[in-house]
């Protein structure tokens, strides 16, 4: 699966300006300016985390991806249960890092001289260990998974504990998003690591109601006392999500 254009789809529905308080936090710079660190990032139904871990991810790609660096990361979605199986999230990781690099790894090239030569493909545990080995020879690596609710229960809990190994034996950082389960809230993979909520900030749906103020009806455009009432009245209302689609239909009320 193309996550890079899942990735790009999401940062283009961004609201330009939003989502610096999350990457401004202490706990998401300390996390950043560490080889071997964890970040669970839990929020509500509806309160932007997938904006957030793709914001997160594109603050990444920019400042730190390299091909003795690499940035990795996976998009989990109910709707794709079927196709994100644990083998598949650990051959997209791989293949990420991969991707990036100058020369293919010779495990890897081995992998394709074996199925190209004799049709076989790798064991989950020969991409495992592949993994491992291609990580342990790198400066760092970065993970990103976001919507870990949303992954079907097994190939959740071999995620989390492949990526648990490879956090303990090599240089390796990951954040995780997802909504309040105690199932992954309980998981030792997050147990007493740091925790950084993510909710729609007022600053953000400010933003967002604003750079849309030109949509509206001209009696609320041009009223700038009705205006700051839709504003307050609308953020107060969301309760820390980021609800687009009730936004949406408010605009569409009063135009």
């Amino acid at each position: 699966m193309d996550y890079f254009e899942q990735h790009r789809d999401y940062i283009s529905r961004r609201q330009i300006g939003t989502g610096q308080w999350f990457l401004q936090d202490a706990r998401f710079q300390d996390w950043v300016h560490s080889k071997r660190a964890v970040l669970f990032c839990p929020g509500i139904p509806g309160a932007g985390k997938t904006i957030m871990a793709a914001l997160a991810i594109d603050h990444l790609l920019r400042t730190c991806h390299s091909s003795d660096s690499p940035v990795v990361s996976i998009y989990c979605d109910y709707k794709r249960q079927g196709e994100q199986s644990f083998e598949h999230m650990l051959c997209t990781l791989l293949r990420q890092i991969v991707d990036i690099r100058v020369d293919v790894p010779k495990i890897v090239h081995d992998f394709l001289t074996a199925y190209k030569t004799k049709g076989i493909t790798p064991s989950v545990d020969e991409i495992k260990q592949a993994l491992g080995a291609i990580s342990n020879s790198l400066h760092e690596l970065t993970i990103v998974v976001d919507a870990l609710d949303e992954c079907e229960p097994r190939a959740r809990h071999d995620l989390l504990q492949a990526v648990e190994t490879l956090h303990r034996q090599c240089s390796v950082r990951y954040l995780a998003t997802s909504r309040y389960f105690p199932e992954i809230e309980s998981h030792s993979a997050f147990c007493e690591k740091p925790k950084l909520e993510v909710r729609a900030s007022d600053e953000d749906l400010e933003k967002y109601i604003r750079s849309r103020a030109s949509e509206l009806h001209r009696q609320v455009a041009s009223n700038p006392d009705l205006l700051e009432n839709l504003v307050s009245s609308t953020v107060n209302a969301t309760g820390g999500m980021y609800v687009q689609s009730f936004l949406q239909s408010l605009f569409l009320a009063v135009r």
